[in-house]
């Protein structure tokens, strides 16, 4: 039903050479300044949002870049130096391989933009990598998958491209064996089932602690380097796990315990030997009120010395 491939940055320039025409679908959230600097290098950037949406969240939004084969934003998008423009490593965007043109592509990605989940609607933000990766392997049916490939007007996409960092190279989700007929009619409203909602849950919560493990690297970098790659993501598991588990959810608290962890070789609360900081753990105190008395704690602790 579906064809997914694998290909190495080094292969994707001769891919779009030979493909004709591309987009870059890219995230000015994680790339500052975007909309100035495409436009000061000639490009004609194009915002997914519109209206009101597309004024307020301007900096956070999507937008849509033709691409060139030779071009230099495809060399910085696979850039991961530490060039300004080097885009790789802040996980970009996707790229889209289609010969549509920029507004009918829009308009098309604009049907999947928001979704209603438990009655509250949501952006979904189908341009993060590992929420594009997670959600296409979600796709069970071609009744699911073709309407991603083919717009209600003309025309179809021939594949999305995602970059999978820990691989160094794009996911390649193309049309593979879907086809117009696999679509339903009448078009149903775009919805997430519950494997696909679960399945971007599950990569917000790996792209957290890829970016939990980075930090703990750069600001500890003496505990970390004695330890083995491996051990040091297991730990930092443990100890997101056991933050959840004591109502800690927060990613910047999860972390903060993760570095209290690090620091104590083990679950931090068992260095107190009065068991205060197992009993705030344990109570059911806001988030905020249990981490302010679990730092006091433990300044208190390390002023006794």
């Amino acid at each position: 039903m579906s064809r997914t491939t694998f290909i190495s940055r080094d292969d994707l320039q001769k891919r779009l050479a030979a493909s004709g025409s591309a987009f870059a679908l890219l995230d000015a959230a994680c790339l500052p300044g975007l909309v100035d600097r495409l436009e000061g290098r000639g490009y004609e950037p194009l915002c997914l949002f519109q209206g009101a949406a597309a004024e307020t969240l301007a900096d956070a939004a999507p937008y849509l870049v033709r691409l060139e084969g030779d071009s230099d934003l495809l060399r910085h998008f696979l850039d991961d130096g530490d060039l300004h423009w080097a885009m790789w490593r802040k996980r970009p965007g996707i790229l889209i391989e289609t010969g549509m043109t920029a507004g009918a592509l829009r308009k098309h990605l604009r049907r999947f933009l928001r979704v209603s989940i438990d009655g509250t609607a949501f952006f979904f933000r189908f341009w993060e990598p590992s929420a594009a990766a997670s959600y296409f392997q979600a796709l069970t049916s071609p009744a699911r998958r073709s309407p991603w490939f083919f717009p209600r007007e003309t025309g179809q996409i021939e594949a999305f491209l995602i970059p999978d960092l820990r691989r160094d190279g794009l996911l390649v989700e193309e049309i593979g064996e879907v086809s117009r007929e696999d679509l339903p009619s009448p078009r149903p409203a775009f919805t997430l089932d519950a494997a696909e909602l679960a399945a971007i849950r599950g990569a917000r919560v790996e792209d957290d602690l890829i970016e939990m493990e980075r930090l703990l690297v750069e600001t500890f970098p003496a505990e970390t380097g004695a330890l083995a790659p491996e051990d040091l993501r297991r730990g930092l598991r443990r100890s997101v796990g056991r933050a959840r588990e004591f109502g800690i959810r927060q990613k910047r608290n999860a972390f903060r315990l993760a570095a209290w962890d690090l620091h104590c070789a083990g679950p931090f609360e068992r260095t107190d030997p009065t068991g205060e900081l197992s009993r705030i753990l344990e109570q059911p105190h806001p988030e905020a009120d249990k981490m302010r008395r679990l730092t006091d704690r433990i300044g208190l602790l390390e002023a006794k010395g």
